[in-house]
């Protein structure tokens, strides 16, 4: 199992706990008017691993038609191959996380994804794996809910 990167955890939790507009679990990285750029947890990861850099290349229209060069760069020296990738695939090993924690995290909603950098931040990774965990599989309340009493019928 790998082991959390509290480290960046607590770059992206500052982040998005001083600048909570900058925060946008729907965008990876876009483009706002009113608060400039907003990024997801995926993106903020990549953003603070490339020393700053954008997530995407955008052309001279401001479309994104690729990953920037220092993403790209991250992805090869992470050994994670690019195609159709999207940000998760690339901050996942860089957050050190699982599979289901990816899953859980990267679509959670603002709050929750809040709620589980905080966890991840502090040092609370069993916390934060068995949240991320439910998330990641809604279907599974086995552990959300209490036992049926047996009446005796």
């Amino acid at each position: 199992m790998p082991e959390l990167n509290t480290e960046l955890f607590k770059k992206i939790h500052k982040q998005i706990t001083e600048h909570p507009e900058a925060h946008d679990q729907g965008s990876w990285e876009g483009k706002r008017p009113a608060c400039g750029t907003t990024r997801c947890v995926a993106g903020w990861a990549l953003h603070f691993a490339t020393d700053g850099a954008e997530v995407f290349h955008r052309n001279e229209y401001s479309v994104v038609d690729a990953f920037s060069p220092e993403v790209e760069a991250l992805a090869e020296r992470l050994g994670v191959r690019m195609g159709s990738l999207h940000p998760g695939q690339i901050a996942r090993p860089l957050l050190g996380l699982t599979g289901q924690e990816a899953a859980g995290l990267f679509y959670a909603d603002d709050e929750q994804a809040l709620t589980l950098v905080t966890l991840a931040a502090t040092g609370r990774g069993i916390e934060f794996n068995d949240m991320a965990t439910r998330l990641a599989d809604p279907e599974d309340e086995s552990d959300l809910v209490e036992p049926e009493e047996d009446d005796g019928e």
